[in-house]
C-alpha cells in the first residue's frame, strides 16, 4: 500500500470526496446538489435524471460514510454499538441532506435523504448496468479507506 492509501485509509472520508468521483465517474452534474425548482426547472438535466443523480449521491454517501465512520468508530463489539450506530446514522443522513441542499426540518430532510437512497437502491435492483457502475467507484472508496461493506450487516443482539 502507497503512503497516500495509507493515509486514507486513517483519515475519515467526507462527502465532499464521494460527491467528486460522482461528478467525475459516473458524469453527474454539479446541478444535482440542488433541489428541483417548484416548476420543475432544475438544469439540463430531465427530472428523473435529475432525481437519480441526487439519489445516488445519497445511496452511495450513505453506504460508504456508514461504513467509514463504523470502522473509525469502534462500535463492532461494543456493548453499546448500536447507540454508536443510530448517532453515526442521524449524523450521516444529516450530512447528505445537507450536502444535496435538502430544505425543510430536520425530520423532513432526513425523510427526504432516505427516499432518494430507495429511489437509488430500487434501481440499482433492476438495472445491472447502473449497479455495476455505482459499486465500481464505491469499491475504489473500500479499496482507499480499508472499508468494509459487512459492516453495514451487524446486527446487535
Amino acid at each position: 500500500m502507497d503512503d497516500d492509501a495509507n493515509k486514507q485509509g486513517e483519515c475519515e472520508l467526507i462527502i465532499d470526496e464521494i460527491i467528486d468521483e460522482a461528478m467525475t465517474y459516473l458524469d453527474i452534474e454539479a446541478e444535482a446538489l440542488s433541489p428541483e425548482e417548484p416548476d420543475g426547472f432544475c438544469c439540463d438535466m430531465t427530472s428523473e435524471e435529475h432525481e437519480l443523480a441526487r439519489a445516488t449521491i445519497a445511496y452511495m454517501g450513505y453506504r460508504l460514510l456508514m461504513m467509514d465512520r463504523i470502522k473509525h468508530g469502534d462500535v463492532i463489539g461494543n456493548s453499546g454499538g448500536w447507540v454508536g450506530v443510530r448517532h453515526y446514522e442521524s449524523e450521516t443522513w444529516k450530512e447528505i441532506a445537507s450536502a444535496l441542499g435538502i430544505r425543510g426540518s430536520e425530520a423532513n430532510r432526513i425523510d427526504e435523504a432516505k427516499r432518494l437512497y430507495k429511489v437509488a437502491s430500487k434501481r440499482e435492483d433492476g438495472n445491472e448496468g447502473y449497479r455495476k457502475k455505482v459499486w465500481s467507484v464505491m469499491e475504489g472508496f473500500m479499496e482507499d479507506y480499508d472499508l468494509d461493506a459487512n459492516s453495514l450487516g451487524i446486527v446487535f443482539v
